[in-house]
């Protein structure tokens, strides 16, 4: 991934790198990572490993922040970055949310049965995710506040991620004639 004039890799000798593009002079390196592309938020570069762990490293330094175990041994994706939020998807067709501050697991939602094999793309904030299958799917973050309950200390200043689902569409068979168009004849199929 190139951020500005810097390039990060991870590869699969489960090494990350950061390079100053212009001189290809090596900033930093860091023992983990793996084969899948590296997420780069402000101040942040996560990446997961072939085991299933999950890391967030130091932009600057690539001193390690935090490392996730929970989804060892699931074929993790490489890493998309979502607001606050590292997302990865894996062999059972589930996409997590960990928070970019201390890795920890926010939420999770099955695109479908088949599995993702490729990192998930974010664009003007919204999350797209294709499974093996041809199911594509998008997500939008947001969150809520707890109400208010008698005896509730916490209420209104604790938050939830919650995840919307802004489409479900199955396998698309293009228009030969309209390279990278949709076949009219398909349509959202709504929720499995």
């Amino acid at each position: 991934v190139l951020d500005a004039t810097t390039l990060y890799a991870s590869s699969y000798k489960k090494q990350t790198v950061a390079i100053d593009a212009p001189s290809g002079r090596p900033l930093w390196s860091h023992d983990a990572g793996g084969p899948g592309r590296v997420g780069v938020s402000s101040d942040r570069v996560v990446v997961s490993g072939p085991t299933g762990t999950v890391w967030g490293l130091d932009k600057a330094g690539g001193s390690g922040l935090w490392q996730q175990d929970v989804l060892t041994r699931r074929n993790l994706t490489g890493v998309a970055i979502q607001g606050d939020y590292a997302v990865v998807g894996d062999y059972d067709g589930y996409l997590h949310w960990l928070k970019l501050a201390d890795g920890a697991l926010a939420a999770r939602t099955r695109v479908g049965k088949n599995s993702l094999r490729s990192t998930p793309t974010v664009s003007e904030g919204i999350l797209v995710a294709q499974d093996t299958g041809g199911r594509l799917s998008a997500y939008r973050l947001g969150q809520y506040r707890q109400a208010w309950r008698p005896g509730n200390k916490e209420a209104g200043s604790r938050h939830s991620l919650v995840v919307t689902v802004l489409l479900f569409r199955r396998r698309q068979a293009l228009d030969p004639s309209l390279p990278g168009s949709v076949h009219p004849a398909h349509r959202p199929l709504g929720r499995p």
